[in-house]
């Protein structure tokens, strides 16, 4: 039988208004110091690098959490699309986005058909793979949630944020890792035995830039032949055949 997570205690997160730097007021459930790198766009600021450059038409938040991504991209792209799988988390990001006209937010698990989410019982903030209770919510492919989009919008940014959950999700995508006008930043979580390798054999002739921050992350761009973007300097460049 499927059943629902129970709540938890988050430990020492909790709410906060933040005054998001340039983009306005939105509503944080975080720790302080998170709070604090939410409100000047420092946590994981890479994300916010890419949107904010003006160059994507389309911004797919996977794993969007409460939504300061998305927030940021609002201003930057002409459509957006925010995944969040945690019921709690999908309220907030909800009501983040309730004045974001170009916001569309799913609560959804991105992974492939033959994916069930697992979860263990007690760990209400996030839904992570491979777990111990089966998680009673939609499991959508990207291959199939772009396809009204790819035609209408030039130049795609997704984003990956999902808890170990990464690779199922791109089996789900063997339509989209061909398409150079796609680029991907993906956070590789190791603590779930995902390498940036197993990740990278997804797509083929691409250029990629790696950092090992508090997972591996992964930026990849269009193909191995263009010039080196200037925004990731001292990070890894990979060139994939």
């Amino acid at each position: 039988m499927k059943r629902m997570p129970k709540p938890v205690d988050f430990g020492s997160c909790d709410f906060k208004w933040l005054d998001i730097k340039g983009y306005g007021r939105m509503l944080s459930y975080n720790s302080g110091c998170v709070h604090d790198q939410y409100e000047q766009i420092a946590y994981q600021p890479y994300i916010a690098w890419m949107t904010q450059s003006n160059k994507y038409d389309l911004f797919v938040d996977c794993g969007a959490y409460i939504g300061l991504y998305s927030f940021v991209a609002a201003s930057h792209c002409k459509k957006v699309i925010a995944y969040e799988a945690a019921p709690f988390l999908f309220g907030i990001l909800l009501f983040n986005m309730r004045f974001k006209k170009n916001v569309n937010c799913k609560y959804a698990w991105v992974g492939n058909k033959g994916q069930i989410p697992m979860q263990k019982e007690e760990d209400f903030g996030t839904v992570t793979a491979g777990r111990l209770c089966e998680y009673n919510i939609p499991v959508v492919e990207l291959d199939n949630e772009m396809i009204p989009f790819i035609t209408s919008y030039k130049n795609i940014l997704i984003k990956m944020d999902i808890e170990g959950s990464e690779l199922e999700a791109l089996k789900g995508c063997k339509e989209l890792v061909q398409l150079p006008n796609i680029h991907w930043i993906i956070d590789v979580h190791k603590q779930a035995n995902v390498t940036h390798m197993d990740v990278l054999k997804f797509f083929r002739n691409r250029i990629v830039y790696s950092a090992p921050i508090s997972n591996d992350v992964l930026v990849i761009k269009g193909t191995k032949d263009e010039a080196i973007d200037p925004i990731f300097k001292g990070w890894t460049v990979i060139k994939l055949e």
